[in-house]
């Protein structure tokens, strides 16, 4: 959702994505090794489905974006409210 808010590309979404995955992963490290207890482990297999989540959740919006423009020219759809904000989104 993120992206009809501002228009990105794949690279910015990729490298933020690994980068919020390693912040989270350092997170739980931190709170385990402050509290001396074994609260969460730390996995790098987190953070790779992390990436490989984002990078199939981008193309599946970029596989239903254009289509879903052509439909909304085609069609004879009021754009107002969420249409509107979706169709000057995805333009």
């Amino acid at each position: 959702m993120y992206n009809f808010l501002i228009k990105q590309n794949i690279r910015s979404v990729l490298i933020w994505s690994v980068l919020f995955g390693l912040i989270i992963e350092s997170s739980q490290f931190l709170i385990s090794w402050v509290n001396n207890v074994a609260y969460r482990t730390v996995d790098l297999n987190d953070v790779v489905m992390n990436f490989l989540g984002v990078l199939f959740g981008y193309m599946i919006y970029r596989l239903f974006r254009f289509p879903i423009v052509k439909m909304m020219d085609s069609k004879s759809i009021k754009k107002s409210g969420f249409f509107e904000y979706t169709y000057k989104r995805l333009r």
